[in-house]
């Protein structure tokens, strides 16, 4: 668990693009777009508070991949895409 426990905000950011960048690789799912989002907003808060243990980064990614795609559900509900 050495690699994890020494996460920095930087390798979050890379851990979303690489995510990002599977979901433009197989489009459709958008679950990979979401999960990139929340390591992406993880390394954001990492950054502004650097002290942040790795079951705070663990349980703020987890809540916001959650949160990113319940919103993204949702708002696809509403909003839905009309095919021809």
């Amino acid at each position: 668990m050495g690699f994890i426990e020494h996460l920095t905000f930087w390798q979050w950011w890379m851990i979303s693009a690489v995510l990002i960048f599977i979901e433009f690789a197989a489009p459709g799912t958008a679950y990979f777009l979401w999960m990139g989002v929340a390591a992406g907003v993880t390394g954001l808060v990492l950054l502004l508070a650097p002290a942040l243990t790795w079951e705070a980064q663990s349980l703020i990614f987890s809540v916001c991949t959650v949160a990113t795609l319940i919103t993204w559900r949702a708002y696809a509900k509403r909003h839905p895409v009309i095919h021809d």
